[in-house]
């Protein structure tokens, strides 16, 4: 980096950099997790004047089950479809679990069959509310839905070949960008849809 670069015309410029390193598992167990170390060491070798490296000092957080946290923000309005959200979070959060303890390979793997299992399932459910309630944004929301299932058997094997972290990271990201673009949407629509039922049958 510090090798000067020949420009046209004769002139000549030098780069600096920055660098900023967290190491797995010592600094962190999670990706985004390891990013965010990274950055904020990065920031400390800005502020000794550039040109510079700096280790992380940061450590694993200690409750590892809430690193994929699913609270009050991500709730959508309609009930069957929060509680299934809820469920896809506590599989994402005990496989996650799993590779920390380092599970063995058969134990981790089946969890992920079974977070693909009922994300197939809760896709479902979502499709079946779709059409039963003539939802306008339908044929968007259900090739969201088959995109992800497609790219299920690469997931799969990603997982397989060690990249468990990568895997969930990529579901993480999805399923919360997921709730937040698509599925609140459909949880208003949904919810207004359904307001004479709930008026109707107050045991619901």
């Amino acid at each position: 980096m510090h090798r000067e670069i020949q420009l046209p015309g004769e002139q000549r410029c030098q780069l600096g950099c920055s660098i900023g390193i967290s190491i797995y598992p010592k600094t962190a167990t999670e990706i985004d997790s390891m990013l965010a170390a990274a950055d904020a060491a990065m920031y400390q070798s800005k502020s000794r004047g550039k040109n510079s490296l700096t280790v992380s000092s940061a450590t694993p957080t200690k409750n590892h089950l809430d690193w994929l946290e699913f609270n009050n923000a991500h709730l959508v309005g309609f009930a069957e479809i929060d509680d299934q959200h809820r469920q896809l979070v506590r599989q994402v959060n005990e496989i996650n679990q799993a590779i920390i303890n380092k599970a063995p390979a058969v134990e981790t793997e089946s969890l992920l069959k079974a977070l693909l299992a009922f994300t197939a399932f809760h896709f479902d459910t979502e499709n079946r509310l779709m059409v039963r309630y003539e939802y306008p944004g339908l044929a968007v929301h259900a090739q969201d839905h088959q995109t992800l299932l497609e790219d299920a058997a690469l997931l799969a094997e990603e997982f397989s070949r060690g990249n468990e972290l990568l895997v969930l990271q990529t579901i993480k990201d999805w399923l919360l960008g997921h709730i937040e673009g698509a599925d609140k949407p459909l949880g208003a629509f949904l919810a207004k849809a359904t307001e004479p039922e709930a008026h109707s049958n107050p045991s619901r």
